[in-house]
């Protein structure tokens, strides 16, 4: 996936691909010691094991989000697998209680849209529109802002708006 560090680190030097796939795993590998380090420090002798699973995983979440190891949408993913795996261990009514919100259509339509959005920014569809689209608009800023909003506006009728702005 290409995330914001590495296009602008790939549009601004001619940085190599297999340093920056090593430079990621370093980055998920230190967010993993980061994330096990802080819950060492911060976790209380009357925690529970699953509270130290969870505080583990907000110290890795932060670390990973920050470091920009993965995605930021592919660490949503993560927590709420991460979640589902620790919090269902006791059976499988608990699960199928947390997952049946993912049955609802809007969760549908938003995960969707962000995926369509996540495509758009991989295969640089939002770019060639945008090259291809916002020259016809001029040089001025005012007709520019006007350009940037109506293609927003337009990509925003096949998607949702939370996506589009993604």
């Amino acid at each position: 996936m290409a995330d914001s560090l590495y296009s602008s680190l790939k549009k601004l030097t001619h940085y190599p691909l297999a340093l920056a796939r090593k430079r990621k795993v370093f980055y998920f590998l230190l967010s993993l010691v980061i994330g096990w380090g802080l819950m060492l420090l911060a976790s209380d002798p009357t925690f529970t094991q699953t509270q130290n699973y969870v505080l583990f995983l907000l110290f890795f979440a932060i670390s990973l989000w920050v470091t920009e190891a993965i995605p930021p949408f592919s660490v949503g993913i993560l927590i709420i697998g991460f979640l589902v795996f620790i919090m269902g261990r006791s059976d499988a009514e608990n699960a199928i209680q947390y997952l049946q919100t993912w049955s609802d259509s809007v969760i549908w339509l938003f995960l969707g849209g962000f995926f369509l959005a996540e495509a758009m920014k991989k295969t640089e569809l939002d770019v060639a529109l945008l090259k291809t689209m916002l020259p016809k608009f001029g040089t001025n800023p005012k007709n520019v802002l006007w350009g940037v909003m109506l293609i927003t506006g337009a990509i925003s009728m096949l998607m949702s708006n939370t996506a589009t702005t993604a």
